[in-house]
């Protein structure tokens, strides 16, 4: 297959996944300036002004379905296009990441806080390059994300002083899938789960235990996949 085939290939089998969660959006969310613009050569790992995709293409996907509405990077398992210097023969970096909310008021999803949750972390992807090889090791990782705006009176449970929130990476269970196949190899989707400030605590305390009591805490849960501003701690 040839690049664009490759590409459409990808394509189609994101949106099959995707389409067990409930009703895809036809028009996908994308910056109006693409941030790799300002970047410089295209490297795996590398951290220039702009993160880039493998395909330059920066979007996100929009579900609607039972368990509420998902939003999902579409392109960082892009294939590498011919901009970058010597890639690995993958689906780009091999992962998309999606989170999943309730009504989002209005189906305003730009403007809320799950967008730039997904947003902030698919940038996180694109500067590193290798996060699904953590995710092959560990199962599940936990990190912390700039300029997610939880609205302030949720501000409390969920932002730490630094102004950065915790989400736990790669929960999965039914509508969910972990793996999809794509024409240059395997390609995780990864759940992006909004934490707690007590549960990151929780992990920040105990390390490698501590991520794993969470995960098991949480996947106890009647929806360990939707992350919710209104929901319990698990600690």
């Amino acid at each position: 297959m040839d690049h664009d085939e490759l590409c459409e290939a990808t394509s189609d089998a994101r949106q099959a996944a995707w389409k067990r969660f409930g009703e895809l959006d036809p028009y996908v969310l994308a910056p109006i300036l693409n941030p790799s613009l300002a970047g410089g050569p295209a490297r795996v790992g590398s951290s220039p002004p702009g993160p880039v995709w493998p395909n330059l293409r920066q979007a996100y996907q929009v579900v609607y379905g039972p368990l509420g509405t998902l939003v999902a990077t579409d392109g960082l398992a892009d294939p590498f296009d011919d901009s970058w210097d010597d890639p690995p023969l993958q689906n780009g970096f091999a992962l998309e990441a999606y989170a999943i909310a309730g009504q989002i008021p209005g189906n305003d999803v730009r403007n809320s806080w799950l967008f730039p949750m997904v947003l902030q972390f698919a940038q996180l992807v694109a500067q590193n390059g290798h996060l699904h090889e953590l995710l092959d090791e560990f199962g599940t990782i936990s990190t912390e994300l700039w300029d997610v705006p939880i609205p302030e009176e949720h501000k409390a449970r969920f932002v730490n002083e630094e102004g950065r929130v915790g989400v736990l990476v790669g929960l999965d269970v039914e509508p969910g899938v972990a793996w999809i196949d794509g024409p240059l190899g395997p390609i995780r989707l990864a759940n992006l789960k909004l934490l707690t400030l007590a549960e990151l605590q929780w992990i920040a305390d105990r390390g490698e235990a501590g991520r794993e009591d969470i995960t098991r805490r949480l996947l106890a849960t009647g929806s360990p996949l939707v992350s919710s501003l209104a929901r319990e701690s698990v600690v």
